[in-house]
């Protein structure tokens, strides 16, 4: 299973935000071992930046190494951009990791925000909860 994690995910896990983190740990340790996590391009910047207003640069930037170690990282380029921009979502990132879910030909998109959970989307976007059951 190919499966687009939204930042809110990885930051929940990174930051042990509270009572996130659990769930969130779950989800990259599955994607992991069992199944293929990916995180967008710009999805280590809007991370990194979070990161840094919590920790040092230098453990920020361990942080977004061992990222890129463990899952795979979505390049996207000025078309991907362009088509997130003509779907019909209020969100750009969230249009974004859309169109680099059709890119990979992700079977889910999982994330914590749940209007864009419930936003009509090119691949299934779903919450921890829902994807932990389907694992």
């Amino acid at each position: 299973m190919i499966i687009i994690i939204d930042n809110n995910i990885v930051l929940d896990a990174l930051l042990g935000r509270y009572p996130f983190y659990e769930t969130a740990e779950k989800i990259l340790t599955a994607c992991v071992d069992m199944h293929k996590g990916c995180l967008t391009m710009n999805s280590l910047t809007d991370i990194f930046y979070v990161l840094r207003k919590y920790m040092n640069a230098t453990s920020a930037k361990e942080a977004i190494n061992k990222l890129m170690e463990l899952l795979e990282i979505i390049t996207v380029n000025a078309d991907d951009c362009i088509e997130a921009l003509a779907l019909p979502i209020d969100d750009f990132e969230d249009a974004l990791l859309a169109i680099c879910g059709k890119k990979v030909e992700a079977d889910y998109i999982v994330t914590r925000d749940e209007k864009f959970i419930n936003t009509n989307t090119i691949i299934p976007t779903i919450s921890v909860s829902e994807l932990l059951s389907i694992m």
